[in-house]
């Protein structure tokens, strides 16, 4: 069965019901987490961040509702509190977004599943300068989550 609102094969969304991925999901894309807190690279985390915030607006169907502006800025606020260099206390919103993506499911659940693989990439790095490129990218994500009509 072919997704209809996106490219057959386009990575990071599912196709196909049999592989266990509904339509329209987006699974996390490791090597573009990678480039981007990593490697500083800004123009993937702009693409990325942008594709994101396109797909997390949209409901994946009509029991799985859009992803919410305050959902996901409870998330943003609790991240801008963090210091830097205190990576560790990335821990710290993983039960949270694991809370959150239990009670509401849907695009919560997907952007649980994306920051939980970033987290883990910026914990195995353990620099500062991870941990800012981190706050940088989910920044970046609310933003373009809210260009594209996020409520």
């Amino acid at each position: 069965m072919q997704n209809n609102h996106y490219p057959p094969g386009k990575p990071g969304y599912g196709t196909s019901h049999r592989g266990g991925v509904p339509p329209n999901t987006i699974k996390p894309n490791i090597e573009s987490l990678k480039k981007i807190l990593l490697e500083n690279n800004l123009e993937e985390m702009n693409r990325y961040a942008s594709e994101l915030g396109e797909i997390f607006h949209k409901d994946l169907d009509k029991k799985n509702s859009a992803l919410s502006t305050s959902q996901i800025r409870t998330i943003l606020d609790e991240l801008q509190r963090m210091d830097n260099d205190q990576i560790q206390n990335l821990n710290l919103l993983r039960p949270k977004l694991a809370y959150a993506a239990g009670r509401h499911e849907g695009r919560v659940k997907e952007l649980q599943q994306v920051m939980e693989q970033a987290i883990k990439i910026v914990l195995q790095g353990n620099k500062s300068e991870y941990m800012i490129r981190f706050k940088y990218f989910f920044e970046a994500i609310v933003a373009y989550h809210r260009y594209f009509g996020g409520e």
